[in-house]
């Protein structure tokens, strides 16, 4: 019985460890990134002291077609291109060289921003002429600026402010698709989907366990009392006739 209810403890506890680990990310770096650019984004992240940027969402089908760098002038910069079959295209640029953070409107004047936006936790500047583009400074004055095409200026929005330090520890969704046809993934769903399957069948199997420890067990007859048996003269035996 004993062994019973710790077998029982035991699957609960499975349980948690598995709704634990299946619903949240280890700690390290990349977890930040879509898994479309993970590998580029931790690359510049290892060439350069300051802070790099990175999605955490992007539309599902988005993939880098080019990336360009230059570690001059002053520490650094990557420019990431992104395209889709649809034609849609996404540019994500960071690093020194303040000009290239700078909007021109045609007649050669500094652009308006629209409004404020977010850049993880930058503050930022939206424009939205074509290209539409998000636009911040961190405090070591390094620009980061996401410029997008045929994307549209709330997904836009939604993909910078979503950016986080490649060092910091956070979930990666696959996108819904914000461009071409298509359903995106959430791993956030599937972690939960599979999470809550592992705790379900971790309960059903102690609840199980708990049942036959609860449930009494039948005696087996015995040569006392009128449950027992006797033999026959030729060997068999017979059940003992009920009292």
């Amino acid at each position: 019985m004993r062994r019973s209810v710790r077998r029982a403890i035991a699957s609960a506890a499975l349980a948690a460890c598995l709704l634990v680990l299946l619903s949240t990310n280890a700690a390290g770096q990349g977890q930040a990134c879509a898994p479309a650019v993970v590998d580029e984004f931790l690359r510049q992240q290892a060439v350069v002291e300051w802070t790099v940027y990175c999605p955490t969402y992007l539309p599902a089908d988005l993939t880098i077609s080019r990336v360009d760098g230059s570690m001059d002038p002053g520490g650094g910069l990557f420019i990431v291109t992104l395209t889709s079959p649809a034609g849609a295209e996404l540019v994500i640029t960071q690093g020194a060289g303040a000009s290239i953070f700078h909007r021109r409107a045609p007649d050669g004047s500094a652009e308006e921003p629209a409004g404020d936006a977010a850049y993880g936790d930058l503050a930022g500047k939206l424009y939205t002429s074509e290209p539409a583009a998000v636009i911040a400074y961190d405090d070591a004055g390094f620009g980061h600026a996401i410029q997008s095409s045929g994307i549209g200026v709330e997904a836009l929005l939604q993909i910078a402010a979503g950016t986080r330090p490649v060092s910091e520890a956070a979930p990666a969704p696959q996108a819904v698709p914000a461009t071409g046809t298509g359903f995106g993934v959430s791993q956030h769903a599937t972690r939960a989907v599979v999470a809550l399957a592992a705790l379900g069948v971790a309960l059903v199997g102690a609840a199980s366990v708990s049942l036959s420890v609860l449930t009494p067990r039948r005696r087996r007859g015995g040569s006392s009392g009128g449950g027992g048996s006797r033999r026959t003269g030729s060997g068999r035996r017979r059940p003992s006739p009920a009292c």
